[in-house]
């Protein structure tokens, strides 16, 4: 990885949701370049299990929305660097707990910010979602394409766009968002509210049909959780990336039927598929990011293709979740 990525050894770095799936692998990259890591999560979605003790990490089991609890935090650590990366997570949640999903995932962006900037903090990276694209913008979808959001979760996120949008004009704050699509990988466990991906491991390790909404041509771009982080590493300290939003994908464009195959190929799974009625709430059908502007900007080169990324993925499901 880049040499710049250095700049993180011995400074004081904060991840909300540090023990999700993105996040404990954000810390585990952090520890190893030298980082002393401070992690604030509640354990709604993110393990313990996922994050291994170091003497370098901190970790604080803390719901982000406790303003006064993150403010004491932050003047105790005063992070150079801040990565916001927990989230009222899910589109069909955000639907039943509307209230709920702003408060996580916009006003406590909000005092996230107002801490940067009283504790003087180097920069701010805000996790986006490809949510806050339209549905029917031209592919691939560009860090220009128009902006409209179909659930509370996509707008949410782009409420804490605006915020960040501010603070960096306003402030002339160091920020950076970054717009994930479809992460996945080991750490990401199964649920209602969960992926796809962890959701068909699943169902096939117990030889099971793999449930399928819609016609199985919609499309998603999956990124495998390494390379989420590779480029969101990368975010955090190019020059280039200050006052930017970039697209974090793999560039590349998979049916969810060609998904299915693969996840049952994989897992030696005979029970082929079953189709379920679409979600009234999901209006894209396809989803292609242009990456160009982060390999641009900050070197940001996918390596991990699906395949191989299912296959790792598989390995530690069934080596950790199929215990659980």
């Amino acid at each position: 990885m880049s040499e710049i990525l250095q700049e993180y050894a011995n400074q004081v770095v904060l991840i909300t949701g540090g023990a999700g799936a993105i996040g404990s692998h954000l810390v585990k990259a952090l520890l190893a370049l030298g980082a002393k890591v401070v992690v604030f999560d509640d354990l709604s979605s993110g393990r313990l299990a996922n994050l291994t003790a170091s003497p370098n990490l901190r970790f604080f089991r803390l719901d982000i929305t406790d303003d006064a609890e993150v403010s004491r935090l932050f003047s105790r650590f005063r992070p150079k660097f801040v990565f916001n990366l927990a989230a009222h997570y899910a589109n069909l949640r955000s639907i039943q707990e509307p209230r709920r999903n702003l408060e996580v995932n916009a006003l406590a962006v909000l005092t996230l910010l107002e801490c940067c900037v009283r504790w003087n903090s180097r920069r701010f990276i805000q996790a986006s979602s490809s949510c806050v694209y339209d549905h029917q913008a031209k592919l691939p979808l560009t860090e220009e394409a128009t902006l409209k959001q179909d659930t509370p979760y996509g707008i949410s996120k782009q409420v804490a766009e605006e915020y960040c949008r501010f603070f960096a004009d306003f402030y002339a704050f160091e920020v950076t968002v970054l717009r994930y699509f479809n992460s996945f990988g080991p750490g990401d466990y199964p649920g209602v509210f969960r992926s796809v991906i962890p959701n068909m491991f699943e169902r096939a390790i117990k030889n099971e049909p793999l449930e399928i909404t819609g016609s199985g041509r919609e499309t998603r771009d999956f990124t495998f959780v390494t390379d989420i982080v590779q480029g969101t590493l990368l975010a955090g300290v190019s020059p280039r990336g200050a006052g930017e939003v970039f697209n974090i994908a793999s560039g590349a464009e998979t049916p969810i039927w060609h998904l299915a195959e693969l996840v049952n190929r994989i897992s030696h799974n005979r029970a082929g598929v079953s189709y379920v009625p679409k979600r009234p709430w999901d209006l894209t059908t396809r989803r292609l990011a242009s990456i160009e502007k982060a390999r641009r900007l900050l070197g940001y080169q996918p390596t991990v293709s699906l395949f191989e990324g299912l296959q790792r993925t598989y390995h530690w499901f069934t080596q950790v979740v199929a215990e659980v």
